[in-house]
């Protein structure tokens, strides 16, 4: 039996948070509607997906094992995909407010971008560690390719949330929490990006997600999805359960 270390404690912090998140998101989705957007399903999907890699790296207590590694890194690298998707589900969901919406074509490729990017970040666990490399688990090119696709992702994302700015009077008013909810979680969604930068790019390994510094590694990653997620969460739930027309996007 191996020893509880001060990274598998950022593990059990994060089913702390995210247990709860996923029964939230499912009331979320089950109060809006399965089909409505706004980035409940997402909350979800995020949620489960964090609560999967919590699970491998709890795991690598008893089983230090390569492929238990490789598990927890893919779900941690994947998972910058669906805390966008979450501030773009907003997004989408304040775009069928408006008389002159974003065209629904920005929000597919936006999609695309995003499955693209998942795609690429789960096969990197099956590219071969060059023999020069400093550890089994730094970043390989799949990993930064699919980096620089999240992050593009997002500057996309940010783009359009200009666009839905100026014109937030066309917005109601209980709707326009989720303006507000994007932009106050933008900070913490550009920090973990940047450390997914950081991750991918940087030859310090104390950016590494796995052997690096577990302290920035909390802060940076952990407890930014945290706080992004739960003002994500409450904003969710202070809404109103009203009919939203489903569509534009």
């Amino acid at each position: 039996m191996g020893v509880v270390t001060y990274r598998d404690a950022t593990a059990i912090v994060q089913l702390i948070f995210f247990v709860p998140y996923l029964v939230c998101g499912l009331f979320l989705c089950h109060r809006q509607g399965w089909r409505r957007r706004g980035g409940w399903l997402i909350i979800v999907l995020f949620s489960v997906l964090r609560i999967i890699g919590a699970a491998f790296q709890l795991a690598t207590i008893s089983q230090p094992t390569r492929s238990i590694y490789a598990g927890a890194l893919v779900t941690e690298s994947i998972g910058i995909a669906p805390l966008i998707g979450i501030s773009i589900g907003m997004l989408g969901r304040l775009n069928g407010h408006l008389q002159k919406p974003i065209h629904r074509i920005f929000f597919i490729l936006l999609f695309i971008a995003s499955l693209t990017g998942i795609g690429i970040a789960s096969g990197s666990a099956s590219v071969p560690v060059p023999p020069d490399s400093p550890s089994p688990f730094v970043a390989n090119y799949l990993t930064k390719t699919a980096v620089v696709i999240f992050t593009a992702e997002y500057l996309a994302t940010g783009l359009m949330f200009l666009i839905i700015f100026v014109q937030r009077i066309e917005i109601p008013s209980p709707e326009g929490r989720l303006l507000t909810c994007v932009a106050v979680c933008s900070p913490f969604i550009i920090a973990r990006l940047i450390y997914g930068l950081l991750a991918a790019f940087s030859y310090d390994l104390k950016f590494n997600i796995l052997i690096g510094d577990t302290t920035i590694y909390f802060i940076l990653s952990v407890l930014t999805e945290i706080i992004a997620v739960g003002i994500s969460v409450v904003v969710g739930l202070s809404l109103p359960q009203i009919p939203i027309p489903d569509v534009r996007v």
